[in-house]
């Protein structure tokens, strides 16, 4: 590392998709680490074991890459890239990235690619090459790979290909994007405090989302992404401290710069989030090591919270790193361990520094560690989508599942289940925590509202005898409707009594709205038959008699009753009826009304 950082920091965001309704946890593509001084650690061992067969030798910069079984893949200084064999990769010499600089190499898998890696890399400060990219091929040589695309600069606008970034720092840094497939890609060019956030999908990198915030500019140590990819965190090795920021993992944008730690004397140069992303980690020139409470509602409480953890043995500039076993590495210059936080997620003395964490076996740590995409190092955040805002209509109900199966969840009706069922407009949302991780989503839910029905009553009378047409004329504003009979015509002609509806149409939903025709001609009851069998007056007809709703009963003139009938059809007297006098009961089924008098019988015929 030499003693003069031209400002620039390099963010690479990464999104691997997943389906909504799993749990995706942490691989194994950071179990193997290689840095210093052929020094190394497996973690597909627990504890960690030392691994000296490295050969890989730097002061500060490396990477490594590891399959998701925890099969070493390939590592890199930045300049040199050794395969799984330990062998220079063909074509793997030569690279732009110098083992002097902070963070000389970052690799990420391609997005939708199985072979494919892009190892970015970042020259010692001020070096003209910048900010460029290879691309390794583990396709090649029975899966050793090959660099089939080497020192590609990366442009601040991919309209002028001179538009190079002369001056960079030395920090790489990667995480997912919220869609967990793509990437992003965020630099910080020196000198100003604009940060460039590149998409890099299936296809290549994207032209950049560019955010003027903040208090850097130059002198940059490493660079992170919290591993809820809510924040990202700046540290500024000469005098210009530590900055936070908030981070858009789904529009690339930085905003809300705070800083932690200012003034001209302030150098931090590790950097590193806990894995629950609420405690941050920084170190200073001399190893000191401090954290900061992220929890904390306000930043002054923030800033107030800094606490001393220990210091290194190292003495200079150590880098910090997160382990795939949730421990924090120190790295321990001249010496033949590294330090380690065994509970990084607590705050206070609880985090519990151990100067001599763990052997190295005889090999020597330089100042850094190798740099990882956070999330090859922690679990994924839970993936939560409740869908695009939505509209219901009337009466209707609609499903909201949070996916995330064996998560916690904590809507903002109180449920704390996995599904809710909304019946009621309004805005809901959901927090789903996994693996320490809590994320959020939200969805407006509203119904359509169809306008005021006017002049549209819930009953009618009409008699088709007397009244030749019954006319009905609301007043509404929906263009589209129809009546009970397809009709579409207003005002709307009824000419029987029954059940009619008006059904009226918004987008895909529909109110219908029924009303009731009665019928109110008076019931004209005879006093007379003659059931002779002519065909005229043969029967006890009560004209406008509404069949089925009133039942009958017929009694001599001795007061026995010799007929009933319920839902009476207009029928009696056409059999077996003789002359004479008799009495009727008329009885509404549904209600007290009735009906009493008399009827002669005349002229009947058996």
């Amino acid at each position: 590392m030499l003693l003069k950082k031209i400002y620039t920091c390099l963010t690479f965001l990464i999104a691997l998709f997943n389906c909504v309704n799993q749990h995706v946890y942490a691989q194994k593509e950071s179990n193997n680490w290689y840095f210093g001084d052929n020094a190394g650690l497996s973690f597909n061992t627990s504890p960690p074991t030392a691994l000296t067969n490295g050969a890989l030798a730097t002061s500060e910069g490396c990477a490594s890459i590891s399959d998701e079984n925890g099969n070493l893949l390939f590592y890199t200084n930045g300049n040199t890239v050794w395969n799984k064999n330990h062998l220079t990769m063909e074509n793997g010499n030569d690279l732009h990235g110098q083992s002097s600089s902070t963070q000389s190499a970052l690799i990420v898998k391609l997005p939708g690619s199985t072979t494919l890696y892009y190892i970015f890399t970042v020259a010692d400060q001020g070096n003209a090459n910048g900010y460029e990219y290879s691309i390794a091929d583990l396709s090649f040589n029975s899966g050793a790979g090959k660099i089939i695309t080497k020192n590609a600069p990366i442009l601040k606008d991919f309209s002028n290909s001179s538009s190079l970034f002369i001056n960079s720092t030395e920090a790489l840094t990667a995480a997912y994007h919220a869609n967990q497939t793509d990437v992003w890609v965020i630099l910080h060019e020196a000198t100003v405090t604009k940060f460039f956030s590149y998409l890099l999908t299936s296809t290549g990198l994207q032209a950049p989302v560019i955010s003027d915030i903040g208090n850097q500019k130059t002198n940059l140590g490493q660079c992170r992404i919290s591993p809820d990819g809510k924040h990202i965190a700046v540290g500024g090795y000469f005098g210009s401290g530590v900055d936070l920021y908030d981070f858009n993992t789904s529009t690339g944008s930085i905003s809300n710069a705070v800083s932690l730690i200012g003034g001209n004397t302030n150098r931090v140069y590790g950097l590193s989030f806990s894995p629950n992303s609420n405690v941050l980690y920084v170190t200073n020139d001399i190893a000191n090591i401090y954290q900061f409470d992220l929890s904390l509602p306000t930043a002054t409480e923030i800033i107030n919270s800094k606490y001393f953890v220990g210091h290194g043995s190292g003495n200079y500039y150590p880098q910090l790193q997160l382990g795939p076993d949730r421990v924090l590495y120190l790295a321990q210059r001249g010496k033949q361990y590294l330090g380690t936080i065994a509970n990084p997620d607590v705050i206070g003395a609880g985090c519990s520094f151990t100067d001599n964490g763990i052997s190295l076996a005889a090999q020597y740590s330089g100042l850094g560690l190798p740099t990882f995409m956070v999330n090859y190092v922690t679990e994924r955040p839970p993936v939560v989508s409740l869908g695009n805002d939505t509209t219901l209509c009337l009466s209707a109900s609609l499903m909201l599942d949070a996916g995330n199966t064996g998560s916690t969840y904590a809507w903002s009706s109180g449920a704390q289940s996995k599904k809710i069922t909304i019946t009621a407009p309004g805005k809901y949302y959901v927090d789903v925590t996994a693996n320490n991780i809590t994320v959020s989503d939200t969805i407006l839910i509203s119904y359509v509202s169809f306008s005021s029905l006017n002049d549209l009553e819930n009953t009618y009378t009409f008699c088709k005898h007397e009244d030749s047409i019954l006319t009905i004329n609301p007043a509404f504003s929906e263009t589209t409707f129809h009546w009970r009979d397809g009709s579409t015509s207003i005002p709307y002609k009824i000419r029987q009594p029954g059940i009619y509806w008006l059904e009226r149409f918004d987008q895909t939903c529909s109110k219908k709205d029924s009303f009731i025709v009665n019928s109110n001609c008076p019931m004209i009851i005879p006093n007379l038959i003659t059931p002779n069998k002519d065909g005229k007056n043969d029967a006890f007809a009560i004209k406008n008699l509404p069949i089925p709703d009133w039942n009958v009963e017929i009694y001599n003139r001795w007061g026995t009753l010799i007929y009933s009938a319920e839902g009476y059809q207009n029928n009696w007297g056409t059999q077996n009826v003789s002359d004479g006098i008799y009495y009727y009961q008329l009885k509404h089924r549904y209600s007290d009304e009735n009906h009493k008098g008399w009827l002669e019988v005349l002229g009947a015929v058996k």
